[in-house]
């Protein structure tokens, strides 16, 4: 009998191993899913995760969660990597007004990464309702064979 893994778990295969950042970043882009994925605004039958923007503030195992939970990727240009040392997260939605600064509270440190987990949201970040301007979706300039420039 095959079991379907969790997300957690996938998020888990996908990083390489289970830890508190992935933990933390696990719940910031589950809280940045529940504020904005209901906020599309867009008529038409696109991907949702293209529509979406996320700012990391950081560079660590929290961005794979981010990742892989919310589709954003460097590849598309909807993850942006912003070093400044702090714990904060921006998601914005391309095609809304909308957009979030996700905090990580303070975690003691008697907690571990299943406490993260299993508790209520409102107790592991603070999310605030932001204005962000999001940048606009720049296309993909590539050489082609011949060596000519070709937007993509």
């Amino acid at each position: 009998m095959c079991m379907q893994k969790t997300l957690w778990e996938q998020t888990v295969d996908f990083h390489g191993h289970e830890c508190m950042g992935l933990a933390l970043g696990y719940r910031i882009a589950e809280a940045a899913m529940n504020e904005l994925k209901d906020d599309c605004n867009c008529d038409c039958d696109c991907d949702p995760d293209d529509e979406m923007v996320a700012v990391v503030e950081n560079a660590n195992c929290s961005v794979d969660a981010v990742q892989f939970i919310t589709g954003c990727t460097v590849g598309k240009r909807n993850l942006i990597f912003q070093n400044t040392g702090k714990n904060g997260y921006i998601f914005a939605l391309r095609n809304s007004e909308k957009a979030v600064h996700i905090m990580v509270k303070e975690i003691g440190e008697e907690e571990d990464k299943e406490d993260v987990l299993s508790k209520p949201l409102e107790e592991v970040c603070r999310i605030e309702e932001i204005n962000y301007e999001v940048p606009e979706k720049k296309k993909v300039t590539a050489l082609s064979m011949c060596g000519c420039a070709e937007e993509i």
